[in-house]
């Protein structure tokens, strides 16, 4: 018997959260299927295990990278650009798999079966800007609004060749999204309703830490960028240190030489009680999230917040803005803050009372479940079957 050939594609492989949902898609299709990934970026599936926790066979993968340009293939930057070659090679080879899965967000395959896995807003200028616009300062000049950017864009949608509207792939695939904010929104301005919701997988497994025998120090995750905020986070923590609490800040993630990493590592230097961490992955990520008590998210309008999902199954007390999907991963209002006066005020009530520290981490540890790889893989099998028409 045949097996059915399956494309899942992601624009442009890092060290993401999205890329969590590519890894688990091939660990999940691998043994059943004939598996293509489709990106742009040179990978070695063997790496990206270790980081993921995953166990994706090499041999049972092929791997298709869309042509871009020379210098590109090992530079996530540009990533409008990476993206328009991308979609370019998409919908050219869409019509030879049976089911095109788009990993990260939307892709016009071309036609026939698609699922699309909606991780964020990029994809639509327009909510991108209205619900999380990228600060101007410290970022590229491609990023900001001016002269230089619009011939940017223009050229990418050159080089992506013939446009197909959301409207239309999102009519023609099958939708899935990563919290019920994201499809709202996605009913709201396209009609469109997704199929259905499914939390993102967050692989790693915890070894359980007595709360006590954790250092009082905040944990961040994620790339130093605009987008994360991280200079509010130094902010946050250097008052709540005026306060009397003595606690450090851990930041895990690249931190690379664009200016806003050095605008970072600036507001660092004279600072030993903000640690960059570097990025970190499997034993050295887990021993880090495991022993801090708490952890700060800047970043507002997270479609959904897969390193707050982390905090969460780490056994840390995680303070985030009170907008977006990570809304749904922490539903708590006394851990959800609008303002930077208002994080003080609610990070300084926690760290005052034990027993509502005891209550809240009760509350979190029963959400832990939700987003654990067995319930996305068994929900996102049930989509895939059914779309091939099998029982």
């Amino acid at each position: 018997m045949l097996k059915y050939k399956i494309a899942v594609g992601h624009p442009g492989m890092g060290f993401g959260g999205s890329e969590a949902r590519v890894m688990n898609l091939l660990e999940l299709l691998q043994k059943n299927y004939d598996v293509t990934l489709v990106t742009t970026n040179n990978i070695d599936l063997s790496v990206w295990n270790s980081f993921y926790g995953t166990a994706v066979e090499p041999r049972k993968i092929t791997i298709r990278h869309a042509p871009v340009f020379p210098g590109m293939y090992n530079n996530l930057r540009y990533a409008g650009l990476r993206g328009a070659c991308y979609q370019r090679f998409c919908r050219q080879i869409g019509k030879e798999y049976d089911l095109c899965i788009s990993a990260y967000n939307l892709t016009d395959w071309g036609g026939g079966r698609q699922l699309h896995f909606i991780a964020d807003f990029v994809w639509d200028r327009e909510l991108a800007d209205r619900f999380d616009p990228v600060p101007e300062q410290g970022g590229h000049l491609i990023h900001r609004n001016n002269c230089i950017r619009k011939m940017y864009m223009s050229f990418c949608r050159i080089i992506a060749g013939k446009s197909v509207s959301f409207q239309e792939i999102l009519q023609k695939g099958t939708v899935v999204a990563n919290s019920q904010w994201s499809a709202d929104l996605i009913a709201e301005k396209y009609g469109t309703h997704c199929r259905t919701v499914i939390f993102p997988p967050v692989g790693t497994e915890f070894g359980a830490k007595s709360f006590k025998m954790k250092k009082a120090d905040f944990v961040s995750i994620g790339r130093i960028a605009p987008e994360k905020r991280i200079e509010l986070q130094i902010k946050i923590i250097e008052k709540i240190r005026k306060k009397g609490f003595e606690t450090c800040l851990h930041l895990i993630g690249d931190c690379g030489e664009d200016p806003y990493g050095r605008r970072i590592r600036s507001l660092a230097a004279d600072k030993p009680w903000v640690i960059m961490e570097g990025r970190q992955s499997g034993k050295r990520k887990m021993e880090l999230l495991t022993s801090c008590r708490y952890a700060l998210h800047t970043r507002p309008y997270e479609a959904f917040g897969i390193t707050v999902a982390e905090f969460v199954k780490a056994g840390c007390i995680p303070f985030i803005p009170d907008t977006g999907g990570q809304t749904e991963i922490v539903p708590y209002p006394e851990l959800q803050f609008r303002t930077e006066q208002e994080a003080i005020e609610k990070i300084v009530s926690v760290l005052e009372s034990q027993t509502r520290q005891k209550d809240l981490l009760t509350k979190l540890k029963a959400r832990a479940e939700l987003f654990s790889v067995k319930h996305f893989q068994q929900e996102a099998l049930k989509f895939i079957q059914k779309i091939l028409g099998e029982k």
